[in-house]
């Protein structure tokens, strides 16, 4: 029964106190980490802008080189269909 009192006593009260001051530590370090998140996340938001921009150049120069791969018809060639 002593022991357990003991325990309650003292022990019980320092994991409290141990408790807190994780939290607080967590809590500060959570506002120094959320400017570097917001940093971050505007970061990744021009890069996926560029991301489509290059998609976007991508697809014209696809689109250019499929016309030019197709064989340029004849004049004569056109007016042989009917």
């Amino acid at each position: 029964m002593e022991l357990l009192v003991g325990l309650m006593v003292c022990v019980l009260p320092l994991a409290v106190v141990g408790g807190i001051i994780v939290l607080v530590v967590r809590a500060l370090g959570q506002g120094r980490d959320g400017g570097r998140l917001d940093a971050l996340e505007m970061d990744v938001a021009q890069l996926r802008g560029e991301n489509r921009t290059l998609l976007h150049r991508l697809s014209q120069l696809e689109a250019k080189l499929a016309d030019s791969a197709q064989p340029a018809r004849s004049p004569s060639a056109q007016q042989a269909e009917p």
